[in-house]
């Protein structure tokens, strides 16, 4: 059995800093790290280090195996508190679970959550609505964003599954997600097996979900200005488009969002500083 403190292997090399205290030994495990073939140099490795101010034997302390005992201290000083895994929790609500036959098994909770979250925040807002189909849409884009976390640790544990049972029938693929992912507790193992993946995923519905939220609730709160400066009339949403391609911090990704008056308003984050500084310097030049 996978236990949930396996999760601490999805941590990064600057949560695991805080907690794996560098020994006297030697630093073979960054040796070995060097040893394998990659395309960073040692002038990039020496670069990297200075960057985020970690040294060799603070480093190899963090790339080691961990064993029970330091998974438990991870999980419990590092894990616990962060956001994606409480999102994770929530999650894995027994009402955000149907059984799907199909690889999108490995995500219902998540997207059943996210609809849930979403719908329920747009309910909140004082003067736009927006369509059932556009918070559909806005799911599937974010299934689109988290499957393929997901899809080769599925394709490896169906593999593994037909191996194990000498069966390679058609009904294999049915039997598999029924036995292997066919309960909340089965899936929830199978996230703690894949703990990158689950960070991943995890990370990415929380990031999304706060992206839409925080364009909806300016858009609301800015709607009547938006009226009066272009000229439009209607706060009823029936389509957003979001982009993948001009994203920014946190999922914080550009945004069309299309009126029923067929006025489209397009939303683009942006932090204004470097714009500031920008206007800031033609000022003094002029």
């Amino acid at each position: 059995m996978i236990f949930q403190e396996n999760l601490a292997l999805a941590t990064t090399i600057q949560e695991r800093k805080k907690f794996l205290k560098p020994s006297n030994e030697s630093i073979s495990n960054l040796m070995n790290w060097e040893e394998r073939k990659s395309l960073v140099t040692k002038t990039d490795r020496e670069k990297e280090f200075h960057f985020f101010k970690i040294s060799k034997e603070e480093f190899n302390a963090a790339i080691q195996d961990l064993d029970e005992d330091k998974k438990r201290i991870l999980f419990n000083n590092v894990i616990k508190e962060a956001d994606w895994y409480k999102l994770l929790q929530e999650v894995m609500d027994e009402k955000y679970f149907t059984l799907e036959n199909t690889v999108e098994q490995t995500i219902v909770p998540f997207l059943k959550y996210f609809l849930k979250n979403l719908s329920d925040f747009i309910k909140t807002l004082d003067s736009i609505t927006v369509s059932r189909d556009v918070i559909n849409s806005l799911a599937n884009n974010l299934g689109e964003n988290i499957i393929k976390f997901y899809s080769k640790a599925f394709i490896v544990e169906l593999n593994y599954y037909k191996k194990k049972t000498l069966n390679d029938k058609d009904e294999v693929f049915t039997e598999f997600i029924s036995n292997e992912l066919g309960t909340v507790s089965k899936l929830h193992e199978f996230y703690c097996k894949y703990p990158v993946s689950t960070r991943l995923a995890a990370t990415k519905t929380l990031n999304l979900l706060e992206s839409f939220k925080k364009a909806l609730v300016r858009t609301d709160k800015d709607l009547k200005k938006l009226h009066n400066q272009f000229k439009f009339s209607s706060s009823h949403i029936n389509k957003i488009s979001a982009s993948n391609g001009d994203s920014h911090e946190k999922a914080s990704s550009v945004l069309i969002l299309e009126f029923s008056d067929n006025y489209k308003l397009v939303y683009k984050p942006r932090k204004l500083q470097i714009v500031n500084e920008f206007h800031s310097l033609i000022e003094w030049i002029n």
